[in-house]
């Protein structure tokens, strides 16, 4: 068993020892009187905050969180009427008193039986001082050329590092057991840079879960820590549903956070897939009819175009082959299928964005370099008003795209099937109408085609 394993049991056999203990946090705001205040406490980034009580102090400024009810352990916000707040950790002990001034300036503010809330301020204090020393040091590593300097500077980062992980284990150790050890442990409350969290169980814990920094973490772990193969990704989201299952509110967090991080991100397509499949399609009955309805439409579009899937075929306007580019000429109906070149470059385009068009322009000079490897530039009008195919063809006639294959779309059946990123989505197709890239932007086109 792992010591950040063994500190989390230990936290959490205390934690349920007192669980059926009322939580008493009385509070003494000098300067506010006869005003409602807000316990909450934080939930994943330092954004969102969930109400837990509330009270009002009397004309001295006292008043009293006070219930039957357990609280989760976590950090926890006191937050006044103008929503200035003052943090503080809660974990098993949940009987504290916490003085303080209306200006709620650090120094000022005191905590009555619970020393590790006042550790925790003095320790906040050291880690901004370390953060800020460390980022002067690494600036300066980096602007210096003299090697012997860089040396010396590399040495005293390297000490101070060494000093301040010996000032967090003596903490840790001191306060075994507690809510604030687990934090300490865990590294959540440290830059990335500096504390790359390697144990997937710090992600399954409530209590790490109430806190400013969860969201933050499990990004930076998900995108810069471990390597980003789809197989290497899946096995470690394996691995976090697995832990998180016994805790529903880490659980329901995890299947709406982890689906829309992959959402749309580039390449991992076959991630979010997997993520619907086995955890989002199965296990959440929280979410509407309507969002869950488009996240099964999302699943069916992102099938649909898939690096080496068909593409899906769909009927559209385009202008005769022999005819001159004019608003006023005669549309042909034809299909996506119906369309010959060894390579086409099927370009959605919502024409009554300036973006999409400008893009559009730049894709066409882009392939115009390209003539030699038959190329073809299907653009796709993603309007169907009269109105708005009119301005599309007026477009193509003014800017001379005598080379693009111009589709006006017929009705919007397309939409079904394609996944669109408005202004402008790219795909690219062989001659048999397999697609070999998905998404991309119009500057990435010319050097994947050139690739090829």
């Amino acid at each position: 068993m792992n010591a950040l394993r063994f500190l989390f049991l230990l936290f959490f056999s205390t934690f349920l020892c007192s669980c059926f203990a009322a939580h008493e946090i009385k509070i003494k705001i000098v300067g506010l009187s006869n005003k409602p205040v807000l316990l909450a406490h934080y939930f994943a980034n330092k954004k969102t905050k969930y109400a837990e009580d509330t009270t009002v102090v009397d004309a001295n400024g006292i008043g009293v969180f006070k219930n039957s009810r357990n609280l989760e352990p976590g950090i926890y916000l006191v937050i006044l009427p103008d929503y200035r707040n003052f943090e503080f950790l809660l974990g098993e002990k949940q009987n504290l008193e916490i003085e303080t001034k209306v200006t709620l300036a650090s120094r000022e503010i005191k905590f009555i039986n619970s020393m590790e809330n006042t550790e925790f301020y003095s320790y906040r204090i050291r880690q901004n001082e370390f953060d800020s020393t460390v980022g002067a040091l690494k600036n300066k590593i980096r602007l210096n050329h003299d090697t012997k300097q860089v040396e010396a500077l590399n040495k005293r980062l390297a000490a101070l590092r060494m000093e301040h992980k010996a000032y967090i284990n003596k903490l840790t150790k001191k306060y075994a057991g507690s809510y604030f050890a687990l934090l300490l442990s865990s590294g959540m409350m440290e830059d990335n840079e500096e504390r790359q969290i390697s144990d997937l169980n710090i992600f399954s814990y409530t209590g790490l879960l109430n806190t400013p920094y969860y969201e933050n973490k499990l990004s930076y772990y998900l995108d810069s820590i471990i390597p980003q193969g789809h197989d290497t990704i899946e096995r470690t989201i394996t691995g976090l549903f697995n832990n998180a299952f016994s805790d529903n509110t880490v659980f329901r967090y995890l299947c709406d956070a982890l689906i829309n991080h992959y959402r749309f991100k580039k390449n991992h397509e076959d991630v979010y897939l997997y993520i619907a499949d086995n955890y989002y399609i199965p296990f959440v009955d929280w979410a509407e009819a309507e969002h869950m309805e488009r996240i099964q439409l999302d699943i069916v579009r992102i099938r649909y175009t898939l690096v080496g899937a068909p593409a899906q075929n769909f009927v559209f306007n385009k202008l005769s082959a022999d005819s001159p580019v004019d608003p006023n000429t005669k549309l042909i109906k034809t299909s996506l299928y119906q369309i010959n070149a060894e390579i086409v470059v099927l370009a959605f385009c919502d024409p009554d964005r300036d973006a999409g068009r400008k893009d559009l322009l730049k894709l066409y000079a882009s392939l115009d370099k390209l003539k030699n490897k038959n190329i073809l530039l299907l653009a796709i009008n993603s309007e169907t008003t009269s109105e708005s195919q009119k301005n599309w063809l007026e477009f193509i006639h003014t800017n001379n795209m005598k080379a693009c294959v111009d589709g006006a779309s017929i009705n919007e059946d397309y939409k079904e099937l394609y996944e669109l990123d408005p202004p402008l989505t790219i795909y690219i197709l062989d001659k048999n109408k397999k697609i070999i890239a998905r998404r991309l932007a119009w500057d990435e086109v010319n050097n994947f085609l050139t690739a090829q």
